[in-house]
């Protein structure tokens, strides 16, 4: 590894307050003074640092430590310029540089330009993941979400008359809170590696077109712009021109991405749903997901091809 990946050990493996962020921040760059960072909490797992006028951290602290094959694939991933640059790793988590970065979650609105970067930008992410993969030794390992609702999944497959779907390397969890893009580059680059691992391969896509679907990006909904959006994923996926794409390639696997949707949303609604404490956001969340989980099921909205 590259000298700007050392690894350090805390004493303390929590993030509860921001005096423990100062202090890891200093283990990296120990000439960065207190008094001159910003700390913003982004959730219970992020925290974004401002440390001058030109350096934007984010450290990324996980329950649990990060595995050797976690590390590897972040590295690799990182030197390959798929994700924000990695400054170095904790024992559970590691932390960006998203200097001159902007997050999607922060956006008010996703440019149809910038989507369609985004869909090149999964697809040459998971190409890198299956080459990684193997560097690694990855086992091959059920998804969880297959045995949480497995009967509702054959129901899918079965109404959807699909065999089964290709499993590739996913990224897992593409949330728009780990999208970011590099104004000065024109790029799109993915934090948030660490659950990386096998899935269906249309779940990385279905995860962000729930996701922008849901924020109410208009532009998204309109005729042929989705299929578009996967056709362009396809393409450099696969390494072809986005024409030599066919119409039945490209419908199976929106039908594909259409199960993972339903999935995905089913997952949501149970998290959500098990949650103690129902306030009114929570119960307008719940009602969103699960009108759009039925009109996807039975087909009253879907992709426009």
């Amino acid at each position: 590894m590259s000298k700007l990946m050392k690894r350090i050990e805390l004493d303390e493996d929590c993030l509860q307050v921001d005096s423990n962020v100062a202090r890891i921040i200093k283990k990296f760059f120990p000439n960065q003074r207190r008094r001159d960072m910003i700390i913003e909490t982004k959730s219970a797992t992020n925290k974004i640092v401002y440390c001058d006028q030109n350096t934007t951290l984010m450290v990324k602290i996980q329950d649990e430590n990060l595995t050797e094959d976690q590390i590897k694939i972040m590295f690799q991933a990182s030197e390959r310029d798929e994700i924000p640059s990695i400054v170095g790793f904790l024992d559970n988590g590691y932390i960006h540089n998203i200097s001159s970065l902007q997050g999607l979650s922060d956006s008010g609105s996703l440019d149809p330009d910038l989507s369609l970067l985004l869909a090149v930008r999964i697809a040459s992410l998971h190409r890198v993941l299956r080459k990684v993969g193997r560097a690694c030794q990855m086992e091959y390992t059920e998804a969880a979400q297959f045995k949480i609702i497995r009967l509702e999944i054959e129901e899918l497959e079965i109404r959807c008359s699909q065999g089964r779907m290709e499993t590739i390397i996913c990224h897992n969890n593409p949330q728009l809170t780990n999208i970011f893009f590099d104004k000065h580059k024109g790029r799109i680059l993915i934090s948030g590696l660490e659950l990386a691992g096998y899935n269906w391969q249309g779940w990385d896509i279905a995860v962000i077109l729930t996701q922008i679907v849901m924020r109410g990006d208009q532009f998204f909904t309109a005729k042929g712009f989705q299929s578009n959006w996967i056709r362009n994923y396809l393409s450099e996926y696969e390494k072809v021109t986005p024409s030599e794409i066919h119409s039945a390639r490209l419908k199976t696997f929106i039908s594909q991405v259409h199960i993972c949707c339903l999935v995905f949303l089913l997952r949501e609604l149970l998290t959500e749903c098990n949650k103690k404490e129902q306030n009114e956001e929570r119960k307008n969340k719940i009602y969103v997901m699960y009108n759009l989980y039925k009109q996807i099921k039975y087909n009253i909205i879907g992709i426009n091809i």
